[in-house]
């Protein structure tokens, strides 16, 4: 009975992915932002001090200069990272079927919470 329920809760797991990036800062903290295995999501970055983007299971994650996921972008691997990201304004990153939604605003993520 208890293989069985851990087979169901790994199940589970591996059903709902989570896809994410880490915009870690000057100091070296990092803030993670997450997307469901069905959204793509935009976060605007324009506020928040990246010195590098740190991807995880981010399906396609693309890298914007503009602070709405618009124009031109660079992509940066699943499971990658970027140095020097200060120029990066906004990121989008979750399913690569569907296009991302308008970013919720642009608080700088590391005071935020």
């Amino acid at each position: 009975m208890f293989k069985s329920f851990l087979f169901l809760s790994a199940l589970s797991a591996s059903a709902l992915a989570t896809f994410g990036v880490t915009v870690i800062n000057d100091n070296g903290s990092g803030y993670t932002l997450y997307a469901q295995d069905h959204q793509r999501l935009c976060y605007c970055l324009k506020n928040t001090q990246s010195a590098s983007i740190r991807g995880f299971n981010g399906g396609t994650i693309k890298l914007f200069s503009t602070a709405d996921c618009t124009g031109k972008f660079a992509t940066l691997g699943s499971n990658d990272e970027v140095g020097s990201a200060k120029w990066v304004n906004s990121v989008s990153f979750g399913r690569s079927d569907i296009p991302s939604r308008d970013p919720p605003g642009c608080p700088d993520y590391h005071n935020a919470h």
